[in-house]
């Protein structure tokens, strides 16, 4: 009887294994698209609208509160960076009469 239990707690654990790396996959895809647009967003307001860092925040979506943003300097142009952590990192570079484009 304990082998059965055995053998039964094994195959859960590794169909939770197989779920969990599926699932990070996918998340990791979504936070990609989300930093992407959190860079994009910040990078027009702030370069384009010509308004503060901090103005713009409060723009995006409630939803994108979980992404962070930075402004950066990318080889002489000023952009935004949007990442999430330990997931994806995106970002938004700014040039002059041609506006914001994602690295």
């Amino acid at each position: 009887m304990k082998r059965k239990w055995m053998r039964i707690v094994q195959i859960v654990l590794i169909a939770l294994v197989v779920l969990g790396v599926f699932a990070y996959q996918d998340l990791r895809a979504q936070a990609s698209i989300g930093a992407g647009y959190v860079a994009h967003q910040v990078c027009s307001c702030v370069f384009v609208a010509e308004r503060s860092y901090e103005s713009c925040l409060p723009d995006l979506m409630p939803i994108m509160s979980q992404i962070r943003s930075e402004v950066v300097d990318i080889d002489g142009h000023s952009g935004i960076r949007g990442w999430v952590p330990f997931l994806s990192d995106r970002v938004a570079v700014h040039r002059p009469d041609l506006g914001c484009a994602l690295d």
